[in-house]
């Protein structure tokens, strides 16, 4: 009796289409992560100009400050652009 209730349906799949706000969704979720590549975009160029400034007035704190900013959007970049991959993968793998 105990191992019928532990065994779950496993024809069960995700529909994506059944709700009818799904595509709204989709453009939400779309709009969102383009403006996060914006905003990122911004902080790469905001951190590599206070390299330059920082290389230029010999201010290696503003030099660290600019590549952390630079090193950090990046990594923001390459989370965002993939989270709809990582996302899937995620879904994807077996937990039992």
């Amino acid at each position: 009796m105990y191992r019928f209730l532990a065994e779950g349906p496993t024809d069960v799949k995700p529909d994506y289409n059944y709700f009818p706000f799904m595509k709204q969704l989709i453009k939400i979720a779309s709009g969102i992560s383009g403006a996060a590549i914006y905003v990122l975009v911004i902080m790469v160029i905001l951190g590599t100009v206070g390299v330059i400034m920082g290389k230029l007035g010999s201010s290696n704190m503003a030099q660290r400050i600019g590549w952390g900013m630079v090193i950090m959007a990046l990594i923001g970049a390459a989370v965002v652009a993939s989270a709809g991959g990582l996302v899937m993968w995620a879904t994807q793998q077996q937990l039992i």
